[in-house]
């Protein structure tokens, strides 16, 4: 069976609600194309439609497409009636071939809204996507809409109930440092490192007067670093305490709460010498030094950089304007799925994204090779 048969036949999970013996353009047609298409820079139906047309006999390499192909418009009718559901099963199913190591690697959870999926003027009604990412890889693991009048806090334990984390360090910013969640991870054997705002007031300020009392002869381990690059230098400070019984017994039901931590950024400009200040504060059911503590707390933003960012510049995703039912989450998963597969690309090759993305466009061959994925 060649890989890119196996890819196409993971389409099979996916119901087609379609009425049978009415349908002109088979559903694994209509995905085989949209995955195509975006991996060519293809950002709306429009572009899906057009760069299928031009390359349909290349197409017929691997699918019939004995009817042609489909409309921009009926591109659109059978994403927005599509079971998002079963498209995510096939994108965490697909990753689950891999074979990927997730014991010991870190798992970032983030969201991001997707702009131009907005219903009204004012920018609301856009879908927000919860996703996991994990670091070490660069890949995607699943993702979870956050439905209308909700917030991320009911979007995570949805998005981890598909995730199996056993041995992995969840990283979730301050709107997903709830007890259950926490309860959640480490119910499925994970660890976890939350950010801790104010929407915790009593530990939050319990916290920052415990790490920031220099008097008191507290037990910490220290570590410190420097970056020099994009115009500034940036000077990390990470300090972590792992004895904090009296913590612990006065918030039991945070589960196996074991440290936390202070994180301290300066940023000067190196033209204007102009600094920039910030402090951060996490909690923990890690025990770890705190040179460990301070990459896991970088490693989360990678979510931020190597993949929203990403999603945004290549991919064109903010200014992708479907919106109508499911349309805006399964165009959402089909551009994940083309992110993890130009990922998964020779992953030793460091040629940036983007000129992966051209390069599929210019070369066919190459665009081949992009579905030609193996086993780390």
């Amino acid at each position: 069976m060649s890989p890119i048969k196996s890819l196409i036949e993971h389409f099979d999970s996916i119901e087609d609600r379609r009425i049978t013996g009415l349908v002109t353009y088979p559903l694994k047609e209509i995905l085989l194309c949209t995955l195509c298409a975006i991996i060519c820079r293809s950002g709306d139906w429009e572009e899906v439609h057009a760069w299928s047309e031009y390359h349909i006999e290349w197409l017929r390499k691997f699918l019939p497409f004995s009817s042609g192909i489909p409309t921009a418009t009926t591109f659109a009718r059978v994403f927005n009636s599509l079971n998002n559901e079963h498209l995510k099963f096939c994108l965490e199913s697909w990753i689950s071939g891999l074979c990927l190591e997730l014991k010991g690697r870190q798992i970032a959870i983030d969201g991001k809204t997707i702009r131009g999926s907005k219903l009204n003027s004012d920018g609301s009604g856009a879908a927000h996507i919860v996703s996991a990412f994990v670091h070490e890889y660069g890949l995607v693991l699943s993702q979870e809409k956050v439905t209308e009048k909700s917030n991320e806090i009911t979007a995570i334990p949805e998005l981890l109930n598909n995730l199996a984390i056993e041995g992995s360090i969840i990283s979730i910013d301050a709107m997903g440092t709830q007890k259950e969640i926490a309860k959640q991870i480490v119910k499925k054997k994970g660890d976890y490192v939350l950010a801790l705002k104010q929407n915790h007031k009593s530990l939050y300020e319990d916290v920052e007067l415990f790490l920031d009392d220099n008097d008191r002869d507290i037990i910490y381990d220290e570590y410190e670093d420097t970056d020099a690059g994009h115009g500034r230098v940036e000077v990390r400070n990470c300090k972590i305490v792992k004895d904090i019984k009296w913590l612990k017994e006065r918030y039991p039901e945070w589960e196996n709460l074991n440290s936390v931590s202070k994180v301290n950024t300066i940023r000067i400009d190196k033209k204007t010498l102009k600094e920039q200040r910030q402090t951060r504060y996490y909690i923990s059911s890690l025990a770890v030094n705190s040179k460990m503590m301070l990459s896991y707390v970088r490693n989360h933003w990678s979510i931020e950089n190597k993949l929203h960012w990403v999603l945004d510049m290549n991919f064109k995703e903010d200014s992708c304007r479907t919106r109508i039912n499911n349309g805006a989450e399964n165009f959402s998963l089909m551009r994940k799925c083309a992110f993890n597969l130009i990922k998964r690309h020779n992953p030793q090759d460091k040629t940036s994204m983007k000129r992966k993305m051209l390069n599929a466009i210019y070369d066919l061959d190459y665009l081949k090779s992009l579905l030609l994925v193996s086993n780390l």
